[in-house]
C-alpha cells in the first residue's frame, strides 16, 4: 500500500513538473510544446485521481487553444471545467472559468454576457486576492464597454486595471494595458494621450526585451499616426512592427500590419497597391487558421472593387465572406457582410436587391450591441430607399444613422448631415451625388 502511495505522489509530483514546462512554453508564446506538456501533466494527474490538479490544467489546455483561436476546443475544455467543479473546486478555479467563458464571449461579440462571466470572475479572484487576474478582468471589462460605446465605464475599468498591475508588479500586464488603454484614448479622440500610452508601452518592452510587445505597440502607433494625417510615419512604424513580426515567424500579426499598411494605401490613393496588401492578408489569415479575419480582408476586397466601380468583382468578395462568416457561425461578420451586398447593389442601382441583403443585415444587428455596423446599414438603406424614390424612409433611416455617427464621433456624421440637408431642403435632390464610386470622383 505505502509503495501504491509513494508512486502516486511521484505521478502528483511529475505532473505538477510538466505543468509547470507548459506554463513555461505559453509564456513564451509557444503553444504547441505548452499543448503537449499539459497533456502529459493531465494523463499523470488522471493517473493519481488528483481532481483538483486535474482541474487546473484543464485550464491551462484551454488557455493554449484560446491562443490558437480554437474556440471549439477552448469550450470543451471549460465544460470539462464546468462538470469537475464541485465541492473540489477552488474559488481560483471557479474565477478562471468564469474568465474564460468571458474570453469566448467576447470573441464572438456576445458583448453582455461577456461582461456577466467577467463579474462572476471578479467575485472569485477577490477572495482570493489574486490582483494579477483582477487587473486582467478589470482590462477585458474596459474592452467589453468600450464596444458597448459605454466609454466612461470602459476608462473606469481600465484605470483600475492600471493600478492593480502596479501594484501585482506585472510589467507584462502593464504593457499589454497600455496598448489597450491607447486604443479607447484613441476611440475617444485624446490623439496626444494614446500615442504617449504606445510611447511609455514601449519604454516597458524595451525595459524586459519584449520585442513583439514592441511590435504590438508599433502598430497602435501607427495607428494613430494615420489618423493624424501623418501616413509616411504610420509607414515606418508599421514596417518596423512587421519585421519583428517576421522574425518571430508571426504570420498572422504579419498579415494584421498588411491590413493596416492596405489602408494607408488607400489614403494615398494607391488602390492596387492596398489590393495586393489585401490579398496578401488573406492568405496569410487562411494560412493560421484565421478565418473570421481572412473574411474581413475579403470584405475589404469587396469595398476596394466597388470603389472602383467593380460591382461584379466586389459581390463576389462580399458573398464569398459571408459563407466563411456562416461555416465559423460568426452571425454579426455574416450580418456586416450582408450589409456590403447591399451596399454594393446600392451603388449598382440595384435598389429591391439593395433594400433585402441590408434590410436582413439591420435586422441582425438590431439584437446585438454593435452601434457602429447598424448605423452603416441604416446609412446604405437611406440611400437605397432614397434612390428609388422613398425619401421619407429614406430622411428617416439617415437621421437615426447621423444620430449614432455622431455619439460615435464617426467620420460618416459629416456625409449622413449633408444628405438630410439636400434631402430636406433641396427640391432637386440627386441620390447620385451620395453613390459616387472613388473612380469618378471629383
Amino acid at each position: 500500500m505505502q509503495a501504491a502511495l509513494a508512486e502516486l505522489d511521484e505521478d502528483v509530483e511529475r505532473a505538477m513538473a510538466w505543468q509547470d514546462l507548459g506554463q513555461y512554453h505559453l509564456l513564451r508564446s509557444d503553444p504547441d510544446n505548452a499543448l503537449h506538456a499539459f497533456e502529459e501533466a493531465r494523463q499523470l494527474a488522471q493517473v493519481a485521481n488528483d481532481q483538483a490538479q486535474l482541474i487546473n490544467i484543464w485550464l491551462d489546455i484551454a488557455e493554449v487553444y484560446r491562443a490558437q483561436r480554437n474556440w471549439a476546443e477552448t469550450w470543451r475544455c471549460y465544460r470539462n471545467v464546468a462538470e469537475s467543479i464541485t465541492l473540489e473546486g477552488t474559488a481560483l478555479q471557479s474565477g478562471r472559468l468564469n474568465h474564460g467563458e468571458g474570453n469566448i464571449h467576447l470573441h464572438q461579440g456576445s458583448l453582455t454576457l461577456a461582461a456577466a462571466s467577467y463579474n462572476k470572475a471578479l467575485v472569485f479572484y477577490r477572495q482570493t486576492n489574486d490582483k494579477r487576474r483582477q487587473a486582467i478582468v478589470q482590462m477585458n471589462l474596459g474592452i467589453t464597454f468600450a464596444q458597448l460605446n459605454e466609454m466612461r465605464s470602459a476608462l473606469d475599468h481600465m484605470e483600475l486595471a492600471e493600478r492593480l498591475f502596479a501594484e501585482a508588479g506585472d510589467i507584462r500586464g502593464q504593457m499589454l494595458l497600455l496598448n489597450n488603454l491607447s486604443n479607447l484614448l484613441r476611440r475617444l479622440g485624446n490623439l496626444a494621450a494614446a500615442r504617449h500610452c504606445g510611447e511609455r508601452s514601449i519604454a516597458l518592452c524595451e525595459l524586459v526585451g519584449n520585442e513583439k510587445g514592441i511590435a504590438d505597440s508599433l502598430v497602435n502607433i501607427g495607428i494613430i499616426q494615420r489618423w493624424q494625417g501623418e501616413l509616411e510615419q504610420a509607414q515606418r512604424s508599421y514596417a518596423k512592427a512587421e519585421h519583428i513580426y517576421q522574425k518571430f515567424a508571426d504570420d498572422r500579426n504579419v498579415a494584421v500590419v498588411r491590413e493596416y499598411m492596405a489602408l494607408i494605401l488607400r489614403d494615398q490613393g494607391q488602390h492596387y497597391g492596398a489590393l495586393r496588401h489585401h490579398i496578401k492578408a488573406f492568405r496569410l489569415f487562411c494560412q493560421v487558421n484565421e478565418y473570421n479575419r481572412a473574411a474581413e480582408s475579403l470584405n475589404y476586397i469587396g469595398a476596394l472593387c466597388r470603389d472602383r466601380g467593380k460591382y461584379s468583382w466586389s459581390l463576389n468578395c462580399h458573398k464569398q465572406a459571408n459563407e466563411m462568416y456562416q461555416r465559423m457561425q460568426n452571425q454579426l461578420g455574416m450580418a456586416e457582410s450582408q450589409g456590403d451586398i447591399g451596399l454594393t447593389y446600392a451603388f449598382w442601382r440595384n435598389w429591391a436587391a439593395a433594400i433585402q441583403s441590408l434590410s436582413a443585415a439591420e435586422a441582425t444587428l438590431v439584437t446585438t450591441d454593435n452601434k457602429y455596423p447598424l448605423a452603416i446599414v441604416r446609412w446604405g438603406l437611406a440611400r437605397a430607399y432614397a434612390g428609388q424614390g422613398e425619401l421619407d424612409r429614406g430622411k428617416a433611416l439617415a437621421l437615426q444613422a447621423s444620430q449614432a455617427f455622431l455619439e460615435l464621433n464617426a467620420q460618416e456624421a459629416e456625409q449622413t448631415e449633408r444628405f438630410l440637408q439636400a434631402i430636406t431642403n433641396d427640391t432637386q435632390f440627386d441620390i447620385n451625388e451620395f453613390l459616387v464610386p472613388l473612380h469618378l470622383a471629383k
